[in-house]
């Protein structure tokens, strides 16, 4: 197993790691880097198509905001997190959308729309606590209470 560091090393924010097994390339979350001097719209350092799932840790956004934008470029996978997760994030996603269409008007480019997150909300695939799900024929998830908000440790 091979990881790359996408962020959220050395920083607290933008949560996103590469993980290549021998037969599978997967995110664990993708997450937006959040701050003044951050990135409007970051380029993906990967192509979106070649990534096989993502593993969502929880909701924030430094974990989840990226995920409407890798959808929109490509990525045709599932996301697996538990349904508080899924369901959190789906809030937090709408919000951001409708907050980059109001700085559009400003000038801004919008990183992904509304439509962008109905379709990743459609690529979840949710389970229960402690339930071993099969990601791949390589990959087995299972989600623990870690003790953040919603978070999920997990098992590879």
């Amino acid at each position: 197993m091979k990881l790359q560091f996408l962020g959220a090393a050395k920083e607290v924010t933008g949560s996103c790691i590469v993980v290549k097994t021998r037969k599978n390339r997967f995110l664990l979350d993708c997450g937006q880097r959040q701050g003044e001097e951050k990135e409007i719209s970051p380029e993906f350092t990967f192509n979106p198509r070649e990534i096989d799932f993502v593993v969502l840790s929880h909701a924030h956004l430094d974990h989840s905001g990226l995920l409407p934008k890798l959808v929109a470029e490509g990525f045709d996978g599932r996301i697996y997190s538990t349904v508080a997760t899924r369901d959190v994030t789906e809030l937090l996603l709408k919000d951001s959308a409708k907050i980059q269409k109001e700085s559009a008007e400003s000038g801004v480019l919008p990183m992904f729309t509304e439509k962008d997150v109905a379709r990743t909300i459609d690529k979840f695939s949710v389970s229960e606590w402690n339930v071993p799900v099969d990601a791949s024929d390589d990959v087995t998830i299972t989600f623990l209470d870690a003790g953040h908000i919603w978070v999920q440790a997990f098992q590879l």
